[in-house]
């Protein structure tokens, strides 16, 4: 049933596709069974799309982290930003603290192919996903830039928490240190 929670448009537009066909079938025969399975399947379809919006998977959750933690990062909001973290990890919150010195998004960023793996019993996520944007260093000149993050969260006390990040280059796979200075 995980499938249907993380994306139901398949099965919505099969449902569709159902109240398609039986309408055109209805056309031709004028049989009231068709138009009757027509509304059915469209019934359905809207129940289903309604249903998946109510349910909230533990993934989802993740990916909603994802956004909320790059959002108060880019409007340096230092104490959400460091709620992210898990109290264990230390090196990442002062890594974290740096960057929030340092570097300045002044049109934030944009965030893509979030993707989130579950481990664990759904305690343990690794999200995946791009950051694209213009960055300026330490007020220096500004430049766009490109990074793919891999950000590995830990359920604690009912909440996710961030224990690892890895910064990954751009285009391959291959890890660069977070404060890589290179461009892509």
């Amino acid at each position: 049933m995980s499938w249907l929670s993380e994306n139901a448009w398949p099965l919505i537009i099969f449902l569709g596709l159902v109240a398609a066909a039986c309408v055109a079938v209805w056309s031709s025969q004028k049989r009231g069974r068709w138009l009757i399975g027509a509304v059915a399947a469209a019934a359905a379809a809207v129940v289903v799309f309604f249903v998946e919006r109510q349910i909230v998977t533990e993934s989802e959750r993740v990916a909603e982290q994802v956004h909320q933690l790059v959002d108060a990062f880019t409007k340096k909001d230092r104490d959400r930003t460091l709620a992210f973290f898990s109290a264990q990890a230390r090196d990442l919150r002062a890594n974290c603290e740096t960057a929030l010195t340092w570097v300045d998004f002044p049109n934030g960023l944009d965030i893509k192919d979030v993707n989130i793996k579950m481990s664990n019993e759904n305690t343990r996520a690794i999200s995946h996903f791009r950051a694209n944007g213009t960055v300026s260093y330490r007020g220096m000149g500004a430049s766009h830039a490109a990074s793919r993050w891999e950000v590995t969260w830990q359920k604690e006390a009912g909440q996710w928490k961030i224990v690892e990040v890895q910064r990954l280059h751009p285009y391959k796979d291959e890890k660069w240190d977070i404060f890589e200075p290179r461009q892509n």
